[in-house]
């Protein structure tokens, strides 16, 4: 549902306390700050909540049990082009990935002989992980002191920050972990990429959006939003990249779509803006690349 009212709710990113309700989706009211523009979800999930969310009785990453699934292969593509992307920036070390999920990124950095190590919420998909890559993964939140400061080369949270409940908080216990010369690399959804803002447009019309996901995603970031974040918890930009997201992320997979009529007209209508995102700098992912910066400052 669409709704343009104001509330007050504190912005975690730049602490201003009046949002605007931008939309209602399952019940979850998603707000934008008035000041920094930052999106977040002003009625978020309990705790206990969030850990029935991330468990296979509750489906998530079910597909991930089968690596032949189309949806492992998707995701395993995808690790090996962020591997690609990092290694402009670091080729060797001690890397720490947040969010691991089944481990297949850190199969490809291991591969290429990294100390690799994971930290994942969803006890289900950790000892997934364990159990068919021979992975070390921690299983739970990284705020539990499991590893001791300055011991990464690189940090990476694909897909991750935008179900972080305090990512402030987050983004400052990574620059504690990460060595002095040390990297972060991230993606999340970005909410001004072309789909979003098309079909945000439409959704006022027909009371339908895909593109959050609340209660999974906690916040919704903007390239502008997503660097804020970044400088103001000490890193340094070094590249941000638009990318589109997986077409059965946004969409559903083909049988779905082909199923319901309003759905086939709803992906044939959105999949050329879609695919047009990344190549007018507007894509509906990004994917961020930044290094510890000597001096802390903070981004007004």
């Amino acid at each position: 549902m669409f709704k343009t009212n104001a509330i007050a709710h504190r912005c975690q990113l730049c602490r201003h306390e009046l949002s605007r309700v931008c939309f209602i989706k399952d019940r979850f009211i998603l707000a934008r700050c008035l000041s920094c523009g930052l999106v977040s979800v002003s009625n978020p999930p309990s705790k206990a909540e969030i850990q029935k969310l991330y468990s296979f009785r509750s489906g998530y990453h079910v597909d991930f049990l089968d690596d032949n699934s189309p949806e492992a292969q998707s995701y395993i593509a995808q690790a090996k082009y962020y591997y690609s992307q990092m290694q402009k920036y670091k080729t060797k070390g001690c890397i720490l990935d947040i969010g691991c999920s089944a481990g297949f990124f850190l199969e490809v950095t291991r591969d290429h002989g990294w100390q690799s190590y994971g930290i994942e919420i969803s006890k289900d998909t950790a000892d997934l992980a364990r159990k068919r890559a021979g992975l070390k993964i921690v299983t739970g939140t990284l705020d539990q002191g499991n590893f001791r400061s300055k011991l990464f080369d690189a940090i990476t949270m694909w897909d991750v920050i935008e179900h972080v409940e305090d990512p402030t908080h987050m983004m400052s216990l990574i620059y504690a972990l990460l060595k002095d010369d040390g990297i972060i690399a991230l993606s999340t959804p970005n909410i001004d990429g072309l789909f979003p803002k098309v079909s945000y447009f439409i959704s006022k019309f027909i009371g339908y959006w895909p593109h959050p996901e609340p209660p999974y995603h906690l916040f919704q970031f903007s390239k502008k939003t997503l660097q804020k974040l970044l400088r103001q918890t000490g890193f340094e930009i070094l590249e941000v990249i638009d990318r589109r997201s997986l077409i059965s992320y946004t969409f559903g997979c083909w049988n779905s779509v082909i199923r319901s009529p309003k759905k086939l007209l709803y992906s044939a209508t959105f999949l050329p803006v879609l695919l047009l995102g990344p190549s007018i700098h507007a894509g509906d992912s990004i994917v961020v690349f930044a290094r510890k910066a000597h001096v802390r400052t903070i981004d007004c």
